[in-house]
């Protein structure tokens, strides 16, 4: 038989609900909305709006995630060993709305310090807490992700639908977050008003959604009754046993580690290397609508083809269209609206993927464990990636200053005041293209070598089902598929 359909026909669930859908997905506003303000937004404003030199502004990126260190695969942990009337997620998506508001208006608002070294720190303190409630909500949402459905396709349509919103989100704060701090900051002079205005709404809007989960997305009773594994590091660590988890890794690294990279340095590139600083709003949102389009895709291509071509079809193409940046010059600056469209195709497919991926990993986890370890698995990935991306994120801005960085001009007109854009040096400029152009070309490189021999196949993947099912019910497995799963444990898994 077809191994899309050995894969159709062990499917026991049946679909989830479409409003289910539509509930979970509302819950990954946050982490697109979020994330795409931090990573597009975040290091021009301490540069430029604060007025923190680059390479401290590197310094806060990796004390934050010194901190991750600890705080992503301990909540992971925590939230596996969770045990309320509500589940093992809900509990922390209620304790951590009001504290989504206070984090984002702590990390937009930019008070009035003379002192370099204060605000240095009250940057520093405001970065650490918006990523310890990022923390705090998104790792048990993500864990979450991998319990709603335990269908091989099924995972594809949930997780598409959540990255619709989560790219609708993007889109949105591509848009509106600096709308509102120009239409606000203009009215009372002050970019401090703006700022507090913006992160108070946006805050709020990243929160309100998760109590469409709490109300109407069950969490599985099953894992929840199962016993508490324990918090301990050495589970943490042993999550790299599998061999499936460690590619799964390295290719959410390939892909993320690009995806941040390019999502620091385009303000950046819009601003002094095309000079078209207006048009960043523009092309980013292009890319992100090209990207919601290109999402609705996915799960017939993989119906018609695997995740495993279609993220390496997508991985290409993001390879490409980094390369392409290299022929867009200020001379010719409506090129980069082509290349923002190629690109919002490409990274689709790699990203969406990854997460239906992941909720697979789980199923090998509870093969390998015995017991179920969304959690764990999340945090490790969360740490790893963040670490990743803070690494390359920090050594970015420490680059932009080695290549001479000038900080804008405050002229103040009136009631109001404006930023004056200063001439950059052209290493600078070579640097911010290199890094476009190149960095993706590497990473998504190592990231194709590795998905190349995925190991989670729909058939493998419907036999494992099928095998769980029948130990979570007390049952005694096939014999014949016993020794099979034995055999992709030790030597596949």
């Amino acid at each position: 038989m077809h191994e899309d359909a050995i894969a159709k026909t062990a499917a026991k669930e049946g679909k989830v609900p479409f409003g289910i859908k539509i509930a979970f997905g509302m819950g990954d506003i946050y982490g697109g909305g979020s994330f795409n303000i931090v990573n597009f937004l975040y290091a021009f404003y301490l540069a430029n709006i604060l007025g923190i030199p680059t390479a401290w502004a590197a310094v806060i990126m990796v004390v934050a995630r010194l901190w991750d260190a600890v705080s992503d695969p301990l909540m992971g942990a925590i939230s596996d060993n969770t045990r309320t009337r509500l589940g093992r997620r809900k509990p922390w998506f209620l304790a951590g709305m009001p504290l989504i508001v206070v984090s984002m208006i702590w990390l937009w608002y930019p008070p009035s310090i003379p002192s370099e070294a204060l605000r240095i720190a009250y940057a520093a303190a405001a970065y650490v807490f918006y990523n310890t409630v990022t923390t705090m909500v998104l790792v048990p949402y993500m864990s979450m992700a991998a319990e709603v459905t335990l269908d091989y396709y099924e995972r594809n349509s949930l997780n598409t639908v959540r990255m619709m919103f989560s790219l609708g989100a993007s889109l949105m704060c591509a848009v509106v977050p600096l709308a509102i701090v120009k239409a606000v900051s203009s009215s009372s002079g002050s970019y401090s008003r703006g700022y507090l205005a913006m992160a108070a709404l946006m805050g709020l809007v990243f929160a309100l959604p998760y109590l469409a989960i709490v109300f109407f997305v069950p969490e599985r009773k099953d894992f929840s009754a199962s016993p508490a594994a324990g918090i301990s590091l050495r589970a943490m660590r042993d999550a790299f046993r599998l061999k499936s988890f460690r590619a799964l890794v390295a290719l959410y690294l390939a892909v993320f580690v690009s995806l941040d990279l390019i999502t620091t340095s385009f303000q950046f590139y819009m601003t002094y290397v095309l000079e078209r600083p207006d048009d960043f709003t523009a092309v980013l949102a292009l890319l992100i609508v090209v990207e919601i389009l290109a999402a609705m895709l996915i799960p017939p291509l993989v119906r018609l083809s695997s995740k495993r071509a279609v993220t390496i079809a997508g991985c290409f193409m993001w390879i490409g269209a980094g390369l392409a940046t290299l022929l867009v010059t200020p001379r010719n600056p409506a090129l980069v609206y082509g290349v923002a469209a190629v690109m919002g195709v490409s990274m689709a497919f790699p990203v969406v993927l990854l997460n239906s991926l992941f909720a697979d990993v789980t199923d090998v986890g509870e093969l390998f464990f015995g017991s179920r370890m969304e959690g764990t698995f999340s945090g490790v990935q969360t740490f790893v990636r963040k670490c990743a991306s803070a690494l390359a994120n920090a050594s970015f801005m420490a680059a932009l200053g080695i290549s001479g960085f000038v900080q804008p001009r405050r002229v103040v007109e009136g009631l109001a005041e404006r930023l004056v854009f200063q001439s950059q040096p052209e290493a600078l400029k070579l640097f911010i293209r290199a890094t476009i152009a190149f960095a993706p070309a590497v990473l998504l490189s190592l990231g194709i070598l590795v998905v190349w021999n995925w190991p989670i196949t729909s058939s493998r993947h419907a036999r494992l089902l099928s095998y769980l099912e029948t130990r979570r019910s007390g049952g005694e497995p096939d014999p014949g598929l016993a020794a099979e799963m034995k055999t992709l444990r030790d030597t596949v898994f």
